[in-house]
């Protein structure tokens, strides 16, 4: 049989490229485990909330965040403790600015819960603020593993489906609460006069907006991708999701959701135009 702790190794040093040549029955290697936890999280994280908790929303996000922080954690300890080594985690420093930069942010959150009158709700965080330091520390881990799998653009793209398919349920949700067909009565909710804001699984209008404004692009390009591969269906049912996402961020009337959706929409207007005319 074929020993897969070598085809492992290997992955790892390509940064999971390997992957592809994997023989049939071995087991699937490290990276692939590795951006499977990564896609769950891009996944879950917009959708889930609980209303079994005293904050629905950012409870449960938070929650499972330190979920995946320490499944993660874990993931690199069984993977191997040599490719994490100081040795090896500085030489990519050097080379990442953006690593520094989150390396830094941490250390200064560090910092701050240290000299904090209150360290103890700085590193877990006040009531309805999950902003500590325990968090920040759940982010960084996060960010190291996706940096460290994400080493070519391939890659990177199987990781941009999930927030797509994380729009696509949330815009579904969002258009449902406007129709006033919502099964959960929820209490605090944000309205204009008789008029109530959907808010979806985000827990507030202006972060619905917010999260489909910034999957609306990835959705786009997705489409786009699947009209130049001729595959029709995909095509038609990423044409439906991005307008139920441009439906939802209009109606929770947020000035600042319109504001991004017109600006993101000239982006894309403007990247996509030079190469069409080229076609």
């Amino acid at each position: 049989m074929t020993d897969p702790r070598g085809r492992r190794n290997r992955a790892s040093a390509a940064g999971g490229s390997a992957d592809r040549g994997r023989a049939p029955g071995v087991w699937p290697s490290a990276a692939t485990w590795g951006r499977g936890i990564v896609l769950v999280h891009l996944v879950l994280s917009p959708l889930v909330f609980s209303c079994h908790t005293l904050e629905p929303f950012e409870f449960a996000k938070v929650t499972l965040l330190t979920l995946t922080a320490v499944v993660a954690g874990a993931w690199v300890l069984a993977t191997g403790v040599r490719h994490w080594s100081p040795r090896g985690l500085s030489s990519r420093i050097r080379v990442d600015p953006l690593a520094a930069g989150v390396l830094l942010f941490v250390a200064s959150a560090a910092v701050s819960t240290v000299i904090s009158i209150s360290p103890r709700t700085s590193f877990r965080g006040a009531q309805e603020s999950f902003a500590g330091l325990r968090t920040v520390l759940g982010y960084a881990v996060l960010f190291g593993v996706t940096r460290a799998l994400c080493r070519g653009v391939n890659d990177g793209r199987r990781l941009l489906v999930a927030p797509v398919v994380a729009s696509a349920v949330t815009a579904a949700y969002a258009v449902t609460q406007f129709a006033g067909l919502d099964p959960i009565r929820w209490a605090g909710v944000s309205d204009i006069g008789e008029y109530v804001r959907p808010f979806a699984t985000m827990g507030h209008p202006n972060q619905l907006a917010t999260f489909l404004v910034m999957t609306l692009p990835l959705t786009a390009y997705f489409t786009r991708l699947a009209w130049q591969n001729r595959q029709t269906s995909l095509f038609l049912t990423l044409t439906l999701l991005g307008g139920l996402s441009v439906l939802a961020i209009l109606f929770t009337v947020s000035r600042g959701g319109w504001l991004a959706l017109a600006c993101a929409l000239a982006a894309l207007a403007v990247g996509w135009w030079p190469r069409s005319r080229r076609v």
